[in-house]
């Protein structure tokens, strides 16, 4: 199971290149969203563990983003 992968969507829809998808902001959807992110927990505990050990080796800090947006202001300024 490629957890990494899982993706929620109504068929005939196209994903390609999508990343990020609409908020619904109901008890309905926050239930759903909860039992599909804790289920593969206790459904799949190796992979889910597996998960957890993928994201937390990424660096998801500012660090990459902030110095992009320092070079091109650098550029911009000596422009």
């Amino acid at each position: 199971m490629d957890l990494d992968a899982v993706l929620r969507r109504r068929p005939g829809v196209a994903l390609v290149g999508l990343r990020q998808g609409v908020l619904q902001l109901d008890n309905h959807a926050l239930e759903s969203a909860m039992a599909r992110a804790i289920g593969p927990w206790f459904s799949h505990p190796g992979d889910f563990r597996q998960l957890m050990l993928n994201g937390m080796r990424q660096d998801h800090s500012c660090a990459g983003p902030g110095q992009h947006y320092a070079n091109i202001y650098d550029h911009i300024r000596h422009k």
